[in-house]
């Protein structure tokens, strides 16, 4: 279900007062205009009526995608993780008397994240039957490999069956790893065996422990 909030905003350049409209939860496979625009970054993009400044607006927001089977919580404050995972725990079993593990039984992919880089990776992999497991292993083999000042590194499709991994500084691209669906399966197939635990929250930490532990 999509839920929508509002926020009076100051525009920082004209000063001029306006109405912004928040979206607390989108259902993507009832509404999947709302996908394209958070994968565009229009949900989180305010723009001045008098002047058109724009300006990036995050707030938490719910995404569930019911034909993917997949829900993320994107948090637009890091120390408020841990309680949004409570509170969409607690809400699915008010509402459903579902639990996490339930959902988990379904197929489902829950996933809890700070970045909105990676909330927007998440679903594209989605999409693409990717695990994002593996694409945090391929990234941390990236920049082990690579000693390379850097801010983030994610998942990129840019065009039909051409995927890569791109590293940031800012907005300049500081490194790019290209790979296949091949590459990907193959990988996939190696680790197999490992991935029998589904974590919520997969990240470079998650990464780390994977290859620490």
């Amino acid at each position: 279900m999509t839920k929508i909030s509002t926020q009076v905003l100051i525009c920082p350049n004209c000063q001029t007062k306006t109405t912004f409209k928040k979206y607390d939860s989108i259902n993507a496979t009832l509404e999947p205009k709302l996908k394209e625009q958070l994968l565009t970054g229009e949900l989180f993009t305010f723009t001045c009526p008098a002047c058109q400044t724009k300006a990036t607006v995050l707030y938490d927001l719910l995404y569930t995608d019911v034909k993917q089977k997949l829900l993320i919580q994107y948090v637009a404050d890091e120390k408020n993780l841990a309680q949004a995972r409570q509170n969409i725990s607690q809400a699915l079993l008010a509402a459903h008397q579902l639990s996490d593990q339930d959902l988990l039984a379904d197929g489902y992919e829950i996933r809890y994240t700070a970045d909105p880089g990676a909330l927007r990776e998440k679903i594209m992999l989605r999409d693409e039957k990717i695990d994002d497991r593996i694409v945090e292993l391929m990234k941390y083999i990236l920049l082990t490999q690579q000693e390379i000042d850097y801010d983030q590194v994610l998942f990129e499709r840019k065009a039909p069956g051409k995927l890569e991994l791109v590293a940031t500084k800012g907005d300049q691209l500081i490194a790019n790893a290209p790979f296949s669906y091949d590459f990907y399966n193959e990988l996939n197939k190696m680790f197999a065996s490992h991935l029998k635990e589904r974590p919520s929250n997969v990240d470079q930490t998650y990464a780390r422990k994977f290859y620490t532990n």
